[in-house]
């Protein structure tokens, strides 16, 4: 039958009204059941969409496209399947995609706001929620997306969503850590989670603070109880690190990030390691960690050395306490930061660890890392630890201290 198909050999809009139409009066509960994400009704609908239309569908890749077309998430899946995908987005007029190399708009004769309003809508299903002029924000997990939406009722032009897709795996590994900082740099955050000190990570959005947390994790004692805390399931640590003991706790209406933080001490967490610190919580996770429960997360802010003002001042903007008292708790408790960056360069993206530092009770700071990049190539340097940090690693078996002492000049 001619008219089917588009050139791509996919299925025309005009083909699939005709499927859904008839569908719509044959198999309504069956199609219902699959707006819900059901793999099993959407596999029983493939099979009857190729009974039903025998002249209009011929193959299962034909079968498969009709169902996600008409009840599954349109071209989303087909990104989502895309390991190279790291983030998808619709700003009002533009579909576009990012990967680790770069940013792409999509061309899709599919795509354009009556297309992506009806994918949002179908989104808004999978999640139990209304996603309309009533409730114009949208948010929530669907399998490894993230999803944030705006309604075009609260926009200038089009119905907006940016995707966020994680995956479970590591992005970063010892393998290609060389790539991010020194393999030795990376056994030092790993040195410090058995020696219980907390650490801070820092740097702008996609710097890669959560890949480079992830993979230190791997490294923690498995005795030690460790409590992650997450708006949405996208570390998957217990599934990549099994031998570890690891609560995984998810942040939202029914437990904030306080209310988290304050029952992972009620539990007796060793480590505590949000996702990442934005507001009211810091200044219950800077008092535990004043009382001795580990912290190992992330923030935003310019440079290392700004770690403990930014700190201070998420603190003081929900709470009044004594400003020069708590600076020097936190200097006290976080005796290290690190700082990521990421460039632009010959199409690719990279992304390092720019510079790590030490901070000490009489609230001053030294870096004890760099890395910079000059004419395409990563040059480092290294300076001593304090006598401070070094006895702290003096009884922990399982931290080379020699190694430490050599890295980092203390001879």
């Amino acid at each position: 039958m001619e008219g089917v198909k588009d050139s791509q050999g996919k299925l025309l809009p005009s083909t699939l009204k005709i499927i859904k139409d008839q569908l719509l009066i044959t198999h309504a509960k069956l199609m219902n059941e699959c707006y819900d994400g059901d793999a099993k009704s959407r596999a029983d609908l493939g099979s009857v969409i190729m009974t039903q239309f025998p002249e209009l569908v011929k193959t299962e890749a034909q079968a498969n496209y009709a169902v996600q077309e008409i009840v599954g998430l349109g071209i989303l899946e087909e990104l989502q399947q895309d390991p190279k995908n790291t983030d998808v987005g619709y700003n009002g007029s533009r579909l576009f995609r990012k990967t680790n190399n770069g940013f792409y708009y999509i061309k899709d004769p599919r795509v354009n706001d009556d297309y992506i309003n009806r994918l949002l809508q179908r989104s808004a299903s999978r999640v139990k929620k209304d996603f309309s002029k009533k409730e114009p924000r949208l948010s929530g997990q669907i399998g490894n997306q993230r999803l944030s939406a705006r309604n075009q009722s609260m926009t200038v032009s089009g119905p907006t969503f940016s995707i966020r897709l994680s995956r479970p795996g590591l992005v970063m590994t010892e393998a290609t850590i060389q790539d991010f900082c020194p393999p030795s740099i990376f056994r030092f955050f790993a040195s410090n989670l058995w020696a219980h000190n907390n650490m801070l990570l820092a740097g702008d959005m996609g710097t890669g603070k959560t890949s480079f947390q992830k993979l230190v994790l791997s490294k923690a004692n498995p005795e030690e109880k460790i409590i992650l805390l997450e708006d949405e399931d996208e570390t998957h640590a217990k599934m990549l690190f099994p031998d570890l003991n690891i609560y995984e706790w998810l942040v939202g209406p029914g437990a904030n990030y306080e209310e988290s933080i304050e029952d992972a001490f009620r539990n007796d967490a060793v480590w505590v390691m949000p996702s990442e610190i934005r507001g009211r919580e810091t200044g219950t996770l800077v008092e535990g960690a004043i009382g001795g429960t580990h912290v190992f997360t992330t923030l935003h802010t310019l440079s290392a050395p700004m770690i403990p003002d930014r700190l201070l001042s998420m603190i003081t903007k929900y709470h009044s306490v004594n400003e020069e008292r708590m600076l020097k708790n936190i200097y006290s408790a976080f005796p290290i930061g690190g700082y990521l960056k990421k460039k632009k360069e010959n199409g690719q993206t990279l992304r390092w660890l720019s510079e790590v530092i030490e901070f000490y009770p009489d609230c001053t700071a030294r870096p004890i890392f760099r890395r910079k990049r000059r004419n395409g190539q990563f040059i480092d340097s290294f300076f001593p630890l304090s006598g401070q940090l070094l006895e702290r690693y003096e009884d922990v078996d399982e931290v080379d201290t020699d190694e430490l002492k050599e890295v980092f000049g203390n001879v």
